[in-house]
């Protein structure tokens, strides 16, 4: 059985030893290639991105360890009005000229003299040892081991660092970026019903392996949850009250309402106030693709006004420019979760959020979730249900919010290398649930 774990995607596994290597583009190229452009063409300029990865898996079978790097260039520039770009994967620095010339036509440019910047030699400085992943990633998975018991058939941890730096250069820019985010966590699985059941727990964000440390506490609910699936029957059908947890909340904020907020304009009146701040969080950022200083702003006011997602654009891992969430934060209320559950008649507490999105209108939204909590008469009645897909209409979800609860959690995503996250809290409203 190899190791699935959210860091490497849905059923995704930990490859064996592997490692791209990276042609030695200095700032010296990257300049050069902008003086080719800019001696024909408007608005040229340079971008780059360098990317180190190191990541180890642990499980009953054996210890993985992966590193990769990659770097990713992008040389653009206008020509009487029309945007034009090349993407570079890892090029030699005789790629990188001659495709500057390709997109000039041949033009040839003077030097460009460029503001001095810190001058960062990042391999050596971000290349990290193996034992540097092996404590953390050893230490999580030996404390998985006290929780559970032989019900639990399956365990494994995991730590995933990505460094990244990133370059633009144009006439009356230079700007450096760098940044280290980490992940790691613990996944246990269960048979239930002819499949494995599980549930993770994970910590994230700013920084480097040391930060990977999950509390007893943590552990013990992921093989609590992982257990649960055991005794879970199918859920019933019909419109009822829908307590979405902080990590549900999360994941439909920054999967759904964070990428179509355009759809909240005509929400009206609501008590849900969303921010976007790239500043902060797991994929933090201090500049767009465009040059622009990345700046906070609001996607949802709680008056139902709605702002354009496009609180950074950025270039994914193919050289297309995309604008995604960076870090979403849903404003917490003032109740707990006991005060919450007991505002519910009859309704049910969404868990182990596995998809939450809008439908193509930004109408509609849909979330699946592997388990939910029964809740009658505000109290959890101890009767757990099987994977559920809850549906309503973006609009009367938000119209219909009852409650924002006070604790918050933060969930990591990470969409072909642009890395973001989002922090909720509880979020009682009403919805259609039906057996997914």
């Amino acid at each position: 059985m190899g190791v699935v774990s959210p860091l490497l995607g849905c059923g995704a596994q930990t490859t064996g030893k592997t490692r791209t290597e990276i042609a030695r583009i200095d700032d010296e190229h990257l300049a050069a290639a902008l003086a080719i452009l800019d001696a024909k063409l408007e608005s040229a300029a340079v971008w780059s991105r360098k990317t180190l990865t190191n990541q180890l898996a642990l499980d009953h079978d054996e210890e993985r360890f992966d590193r990769s790097r990659t770097h990713l260039v992008v040389l653009s520039a206008r020509e009487h009005g029309t945007a034009t770009r090349i993407v570079l994967k890892n090029p030699t620095p005789d790629q990188l000229m001659r495709a500057a010339t390709s997109l000039s036509e041949h033009a040839i440019a003077p030097p460009i003299e460029l503001v001095a910047v810190e001058d960062v030699d990042w391999q050596s400085t971000w290349t990290q040892k193996h034992s540097d992943y092996r404590g953390p990633v050893r230490a999580i998975f030996a404390e998985a081991q006290n929780h559970g018991g032989s019900r639990v058939v399956y365990r494994a941890s995991y730590l995933q660092s990505v460094h990244t730096e990133q370059r633009l250069i144009s006439q009356t820019q230079n700007i450096r970026s760098r940044a280290q985010r980490t992940r790691g966590g613990v996944v246990m699985g269960a048979w239930a019903g002819g499949e494995i059941a599980s549930a993770h727990a994970e910590v994230s964000g700013q920084g480097g392996p040391a930060l990977v440390s999950l509390t007893d506490d943590a552990i013990a609910k992921a093989a609590t949850q992982t257990l649960s699936h055991l005794h879970a029957r199918s859920a019933p059908s019909g419109v009822q009250e829908v307590l979405l947890s902080p990590a549900t909340a999360a994941m439909l904020v920054y999967g759904g309402i964070a990428k179509s907020p355009t759809a909240l304009r005509a929400s009206g009146e609501h008590a849900v106030h969303i921010v976007d701040d790239p500043r902060s969080g797991f994929g933090a950022t201090t500049f767009t693709a465009g040059g622009q200083r990345a700046v906070p702003h609001t996607l949802v006011g709680d008056d139902g006004s709605a702002l354009p997602a496009n609180a950074r654009w950025q270039f994914d891992n193919r050289g297309t420019l995309t604008s995604e969430p960076s870090h979403v934060r849903m404003e917490s209320g003032v109740e707990d979760l006991g005060a919450l559950v007991a505002k519910v008649g009859t309704g049910v507490l969404l868990e182990g959020p596995e998809l939450c999105r809008l439908d193509s209108r930004g109408e509609r939204i849909a979330i699946v979730s592997s388990r939910g909590r029964e809740i009658v008469n505000g109290r959890f009645t101890g009767r757990l249900f099987a994977r559920m897909l809850t549906t309503a209409p973006l609009s009367a979800f938000l119209l219909d919010t009852r409650a924002i609860g006070r604790v918050h959690e933060t969930v990591t995503f990470e969409t072909n290398g642009i890395a973001g996250s989002a922090q909720a809290p509880h979020w009682l409203s009403s919805a259609t649930v039906n057996k997914a």
